[in-house]
């Protein structure tokens, strides 16, 4: 499926947020986009600066998912970076056995 990786809807997991589903994040998306969208076209009269800060916000969940999976990867690299090293210089020297 195209739309979990362009979304970033299957990194919900990532971003320790398993209780949001692929659809919520959609829902949330297309809700933003359109509350977003009615209130600029309310507010300025003019319906292609408000599909533009639409689009925006539409893109503001994906944005918060993404931001959140970056920050926990970098949160789990400082708390692991032992495990990681040592695990990586085992690898090395097996590799270099054979």
């Amino acid at each position: 499926m195209w739309w979990p990786t362009w979304t970033g809807c299957g990194r919900s997991a990532e971003a320790a947020i398993e209780a949001v589903t692929p659809g919520q994040v959609l829902a949330a998306c297309a809700g933003a986009g359109v509350f977003v969208t009615l209130a600029f076209l309310v507010l300025s009269r003019t319906w292609p600066i408000a599909m533009a800060i639409g689009a925006f916000a539409a893109y503001a969940p994906i944005a918060l998912l993404r931001h959140r999976v970056r920050q926990r990867r970098s949160e789990l690299r400082e708390v692991w970076p032992d495990i990681v090293d040592n695990g990586g210089q085992r690898t090395n020297e097996s590799m270099a056995a054979r």
